[in-house]
């Protein structure tokens, strides 16, 4: 395999394991967490700027009883950007809600972010490693908007 094609199998491989770290995350978060009877997963990977940027995304949807068109969402991303020859990478917990939650009001709310810039690939690769591992250790974040734990 030449130079090329192992950066590039690197590089799928990387972001394979952090997608499936942070899809595993997301799932123990949506069965210790009382999300909702009608919550589901949405798991995905974006692609932008002709693949410059990759990012991996899990939300736990939570839909309004009251309002069948409208839901909340509890989302985690992790962002890696290839901008000419440097690289960013940046990761988060964001809440967005359509009702409030305990004594949380509506409205977007960042419980959790990291941003890294001005990196080479192969560090930049390391780096977002390192941020998903981080997030996916914040086993309490639902409870900081009033999502109770399940018992």
């Amino acid at each position: 395999m030449n130079s090329a094609s192992r950066h590039v199998s690197d590089f799928l491989q990387e972001i394979d394991h952090c997608r499936g770290r942070l899809d595993e995350f997301a799932l123990w978060l949506y069965t210790n967490f009382t999300f909702g009877e009608e919550s589901c997963l949405v798991p995905q990977v974006l692609l932008k700027d002709h693949g410059r940027t990759v990012t991996l995304y899990q939300s736990i949807r939570i839909p309004d009883s009251r309002h069948e068109h409208e839901s909340s969402e509890f989302n985690l991303t992790a962002t890696l950007t290839i901008e000419g020859h440097s690289c960013s990478v940046e990761t988060g917990v964001e809440a967005h809600l359509e009702q409030k939650f305990d004594e949380t009001p509506p409205g977007v709310h960042t419980l959790y972010r990291t941003r890294d810039a001005d990196l080479d690939l192969d560090v930049a690769m390391l780096i977002l490693r390192e941020r998903v591992d981080q997030m996916c250790r914040l086993r309490d974040i639902p409870a900081r908007i009033g999502i109770l734990r399940r018992s």
